[in-house]
């Protein structure tokens, strides 16, 4: 896989690595340096923590450096192994250069990209089945029945791809030790559904009605205000006053039809293939502080 380089580089991820950089005097004098350089190497520790010994000891002790390295490579041969590497891949675990001084270096390399396959398609397993989720939804809720068609049609169209994804990702995982394995990306195969826009389609739709109902509320919020300032002025017989809100009311009323029309205007596009958004027109401009 072309992305298998940035899971492998020269560094390590801190939980690999075993104590700190930064040793202590009474350690630098009693390591036993071929002895930590084992332990490193079962653990896949990265080729830097070696200079960070001797920046740590330098003036205490000199750092057995062959015995590290020989130590290092006998612990890489624990830790390079294809189970393991294969293991890592799965859980896109990021190594180090650890196995370039294993004699198992080129299978550790080929089965991590193995394992790494089964990661990226359970990736794509989890998409596949947010967008049937989606589709399952939007196919029932959604009133436009061209609409609705496209979904289902996604939907089946996704249902078939999840059922070779995790077929894929089955054998992958029952052979990955036997053989040669074609490894397959599937990220472009989400793309292919039939209609990939009817899901944005019927997201925007569903967010228009999201928004629109806000807006609406809104209004209406500011209508019954309307009315309830209109009772208070007839009490008290304020005419003046109760001109004033009667205007108030009717730009509310005003506002709410415009949200109304541009919601209609915006479903008509939208059921027709338009991928735009609704943007409801405020209403507060009638809003003005009544004294």
């Amino acid at each position: 896989m072309k992305r298998i380089a940035k899971f492998i580089f020269a560094g390590v991820m801190s939980a690999m690595v075993t104590g700190c950089a930064v040793m202590s005097e009474e350690e630098c004098r009693s390591t036993n340096w071929y002895e930590r350089g084992y332990a490193d190497g079962t653990k896949g520790v990265g080729s830097h923590m070696l200079r960070e010994y001797i920046d740590a000891c330098h003036k205490v002790v000199a750092v057995d450096q062959n015995g590290y390295m020989r130590g290092r490579r006998e612990g890489a041969e624990v830790y390079c192994t294809n189970e393991n590497a294969f293991s890592l891949g799965t859980q896109n675990t990021s190594v180090s250069d650890i196995c370039s001084v294993s004699s198992n270096a080129n299978n550790f390399n080929k089965y991590y990209k193995r394992g790494h396959a089964v990661y990226s398609a359970r990736e794509y397993l989890a998409k596949i089945d947010e967008y049937i989720n989606v589709c399952s939804e939007y196919s029932v809720s959604m009133d436009s029945r061209r609409l609705r068609e496209q979904l289902r049609a996604n939907q089946n169209y996704l249902s078939n791809l999840r059922y070779d994804v995790e077929n894929y990702v089955n054998y992958v995982e029952e052979h990955a030790y036997n053989g040669g394995i074609t490894l397959r990306d599937y990220s472009s195969e989400i793309n292919r559904m039939p209609y990939p826009d009817a899901i944005k389609i019927a997201n925007n739709i569903a967010e228009g009605e999201r928004k629109y109902e806000e807006s609406r509320r809104e209004a209406e919020r500011y209508m019954d205000d309307a009315r309830h300032c209109m009772k208070e002025a007839n009490r008290k017989d304020d005419g003046e006053k109760y001109n004033r809100c009667h205007d108030k009311y009717n730009c509310w009323k005003d506002r709410a039809h415009e949200l109304h029309r541009a919601y209609e205007g915006f479903l008509y596009e939208a059921e027709r293939g338009s991928t735009s958004s609704y943007y409801p027109r405020h209403v507060r401009s009638c809003s003005t502080h009544i004294r």
